[in-house]
């Protein structure tokens, strides 16, 4: 009889030890399949003939630098503010694009030359560079516009608009500006301006001046040029929804924009050609911050 109740007691383990053994397994092959083994991203690099320094259109306020595996860029916001942008890349020759994940963005705000603070904006950055016609246009996830950045290259095939890379100079003094620009402005008096808005400096290359001024939040652009017209003075080749025609000073001027607020207006005289644009410092929400035609009317009545 102890030898049948011994028998009973060791089975009964020994089914106990089955038992936990198979919901060990069980847990194991569950925690599996919760977690995979992460898969291998292999990237390709990008073609040389790609690589080497852009520089933003529109307002040329931004350097880009691409290198096999990574893109940097720097913003500068004002005197004292700069975003800093950082993506590890992976070129994709089907469809001539550079794509990018876990994106960085930082800003750094200047005290000093030698001082600043830093603040990260985010790390998980997703978007991508189309490649098209040696320029890249940026596509980025985290902005609210639907319409790329233009960066251009900075070769002598590229440059804008007078055939020399990146030809701006930057500086507060207008006659700086004018000597090397060679042509006629005069800035519009602080009372023309559109409310909040403040002088910022002056940028200038042979054949065009232009003068910039902002908000907090917006940029105001004046360019005047004898040597380009159009888009390719004002740089902005963002598409906006509507488009119209209207008159400034007895001009006929073309403007683009939301609903009767310009983001964008050129015209031309029989000596000169302007372009007067309006964008955000983030590049993102190009809606609401356009001028009307009386805005447009005082800021030309009070420039030359």
């Amino acid at each position: 009889m102890k030898k049948l109740k011994a028998f009973v007691l060791v089975l009964i383990l020994c089914m106990l030890a089955a038992g936990c053994s198979g919901s060990k397994n069980e847990e194991k092959k569950e925690e599996e399949k919760k977690d995979p083994e992460p898969e291998t991203v292999e990237r390709v690099n990008v073609p040389d003939e790609y690589l080497g320094e852009y520089h933003e259109q529109t307002a040329g306020r931004a350097s880009l630098t691409l290198e096999p595996s990574l893109i940097t860029i720097y913003w500068s916001n004002s005197a004292s503010e700069r975003s800093y942008f950082e993506f590890i890349v992976n070129y994709d020759e089907a469809n001539s694009r550079i794509d990018y994940e876990n994106g960085v963005r930082k800003e750094f705000t200047y005290t000093s030359d030698t001082e600043h603070t830093e603040t990260e904006t985010y790390n998980d950055g997703t978007g991508f560079f189309a490649i098209a016609d040696g320029n890249l246009l940026w596509y980025d996830d985290k902005s609210e516009s639907s319409d790329p950045v233009v960066f251009v290259r900075d070769d002598a095939a590229a440059a804008d608009p007078n055939g020399t890379p990146n030809p701006w100079t930057y500086t507060e003094n207008l006659d700086e500006a004018l000597k090397i620009a060679d042509v006629e402005f005069q800035a519009p008096i602080q009372e023309s301006l559109p409310e909040g808005y403040s002088f910022r400096e002056f940028a200038a290359a042979p054949g065009t001046v232009r003068a910039y001024y902002e908000t907090e939040d917006t940029v105001l652009l004046i360019s005047k040029s004898n040597v380009a017209a159009g888009l390719e003075l004002s740089g902005d080749y963002n598409e906006y929804p509507d488009h119209w025609t209207d008159s400034l000073k007895g001009l006929a001027i073309d403007c683009y924009g939301y609903k009767n607020k310009a983001n964008l207006t050129y015209f031309s005289t029989d000596t000169y050609n302007y372009a007067v644009s309006v964008f955000p410092k983030d590049m993102e929400t190009f809606d609401g911050i356009g001028l009307d035609v009386d805005q447009l009317q005082s800021l030309t009545m009070g420039m030359q």
